[in-house]
């Protein structure tokens, strides 16, 4: 049985900068070398997707594309690890939920934000009980953190489902905590 244990990422799939580009890469390193491989919703498209998924292969693991049809997002041809095609983004991210035993939340858009709020969303409803880990830049956090912590206030979501998140500070912070959830 493999050892290996499937971590979902959910990020932007864009070029944002060579510096996020170069940390999503290191990230993907720090995943393998721990032994968690990865799952995720890349295409064959440069940006920070592409480079997680390069950190995880290029240092023993191994990635899990989920890519729906129902758009042109390009081809996973000629890169490696398995890809899994859906109908259409709510088949994808079911698989996604599926197939992985943690998530991990990184600066991303609208496509990222939909993702976190869906399992996080299940997770309140007793759908699952994966850790959900969330790690971006300050601005990014706070914009969130703000936005979540008003829904509590204002009593449209409840303090238990707040704290099912863990806000992370580092890529390090992450990595303990998934061996943690897998210990």
């Amino acid at each position: 049985m493999d050892s290996r244990k499937k971590i979902c990422v959910f990020l932007s799939s864009r070029e944002v900068s060579p510096e996020d580009c170069e940390a999503t890469y290191n990230f993907g390193v720090l995943l393998s070398k721990n032994g968690f491989d990865l799952v995720f919703g890349g295409a064959g498209v440069p940006g920070m997707m592409r480079e997680l998924a390069r950190g995880i292969h290029e240092h023993g693991g191994d990635s899990t594309s989920i890519i729906p049809t129902c758009f042109d997002w390009g081809t996973t041809d000629g890169e490696p690890g398995t890809a899994i095609e859906t109908a259409d983004m709510a088949e994808r991210k079911r698989t996604m939920m599926e197939m992985s035993g943690a998530f991990v939340v990184l600066k991303g858009g609208l496509g990222t934000l939909d993702e976190l709020l869906e399992v996080w969303t299940i997770k309140a409803l007793d759908g699952h009980k994966k850790p959900i880990l969330i790690y971006a830049t300050p601005a990014y956090k706070a914009a969130l953190i703000q936005l979540f912590q008003v829904m509590v206030e204002e009593k449209t979501v409840d303090q238990d489902q707040w704290e099912a998140l863990e806000w992370c500070h580092s890529y390090d912070d992450i990595i303990q905590s998934l061996k943690s959830t897998f210990s």
